[in-house]
């Protein structure tokens, strides 16, 4: 097996640094067909920051170049007492565009959002908005109610998804916690059978009953018509150790078998189908030397060809500061660890499956004038 890369390049980044501070942070990418592109990212003065927003970007050549072209919501929707996350977009079969993000009330912006005492878990308002002409106008956005999970904290997961039935799925995180220490933790997702009108019917999809694994950032993957795969970043409270990613599989998007751990170490690891059936992994890989790198399974993810392991980008080479990004360091945990996601200097890569065969991977990267943005690897892979 071999992986190839293409070319590589920038999709976005703020060209007057030293005029106006702007950054973008975690986006996600969704391929409209006959090269056309569409990338949404957080965009503000910080990654965090009560100023950020979603926007849109484009490519009509299969990602060689980009524009910014639009903001998610108009000004009209936003806020200014929410942070707004960016957008995970989906296209489903009636030609819908979907996005799904989040906002977070904070109350106290000159405070951290993560703390040692709260975990950062503040209240949060999810929606989802929809597209009829490939993500140039967007509805206003819809309020998922009621949320999943009374009592905890929940956090849209995941775009869309579409069921082999036309119902549509997306998952949750949800958290409880008085403070760190006692974090529990679920996911769980909703369904909607009238085109996302309204969503209920919640089923749980992973939680360590003894609360002490945390299943992470689930990356759900359609297999077959009826078959389902997810990964998840998986965290050992006890140890404060990052574990192998773990995997459960669905025969129908609602119920899921227990997570068991893989061979894949990164976080958080995505899943792309390929068009032969292969599935290929993308993760950001946060032990020296550190950077984004993939793998390919040959059976839908019960065995890993870890030998032929590939660094699509590599951290040590690039000009970027990511010392604090080292998982290496043993940490308490106290919400360092927690808090330490908003330094990492790279991360989120995003694996999209182009109309040539090829793979498109974005990510987010700071380099040595401290710009995050937003980079894109576009690779081949080869089988003998």
């Amino acid at each position: 097996m071999r992986f190839n890369i293409l070319d590589e390049g920038i999709v976005w980044k703020n060209p007057y640094p030293n005029f106006r501070a702007m950054v973008t942070w975690h986006g996600h990418t969704e391929n409209l067909g006959r090269g056309h592109l569409i990338h949404t990212a957080r965009m503000g003065k910080t990654k965090l920051g009560l100023d950020g927003k979603c926007e849109v970007f484009r490519s009509k050549d299969n990602g060689k170049t980009w524009l910014h072209t639009n903001s998610l919501l108009a000004d009209e929707y936003i806020d200014p007492q929410f942070a707004y996350s960016t957008a995970t977009p989906k296209l489903t079969e009636d030609g819908t565009l979907w996005a799904a993000a989040g906002r977070w009330h904070w109350v106290e912006p000159e405070h951290p959002r993560w703390t040692k005492d709260n975990g950062g878990w503040l209240y949060c308002e999810n929606f989802i908005c929809r597209s009829q002409d490939q993500g140039y106008k967007w509805s206003e956005p819809q309020y998922i109610k009621p949320q999943p999970t009374p009592g905890a904290f929940p956090t849209i997961a995941t775009p869309v998804n579409e069921l082999s039935s036309g119902e549509l799925m997306i998952m949750f995180e949800s958290f409880f916690t008085e403070t760190v220490q006692k974090m529990q933790h679920e996911v769980s997702s909703l369904f909607s059978r009238d085109g996302g009108d309204s969503w209920g019917g919640q089923t749980l999809v992973a939680h360590d009953p003894n609360d002490r694994l945390i299943y992470f950032d689930p990356r759900p993957a359609k297999l077959s018509d009826d078959r389902w795969i997810c990964f998840f970043w998986t965290h050992d409270k006890k140890t404060d150790e990052a574990l192998n990613t773990t995997i459960a599989y669905s025969e129908d998007g609602r119920h899921w078998s227990k997570p068991e751990e893989s061979a894949l170490w990164g976080f958080p690891t995505l899943p792309l189908v390929l068009p032969d059936g292969g599935l290929l992994a993308v993760y950001n890989y946060r032990r020296n030397p550190q950077g984004v790198r993939c793998a390919l399974s040959e059976d839908s993810g019960k065995h890993w060809d870890m030998e032929n392991e590939y660094v699509i980008w590599d951290q040590q080479t690039r000009r970027v500061t990511g010392e604090l990004a080292s998982q290496g360091e043993k940490r308490a945990w106290d919400g360092s660890c927690m808090a330490e996601m908003y330094t990492w200097d790279f991360g989120v890569p995003h694996p999209t499956l182009l109309d040539d065969g090829s793979v498109l991977v974005t990510f987010y990267a700071t380099e040595l004038d401290h710009v995050t943005h937003q980079r894109y690897v576009r690779l081949s892979i080869d089988k003998y």
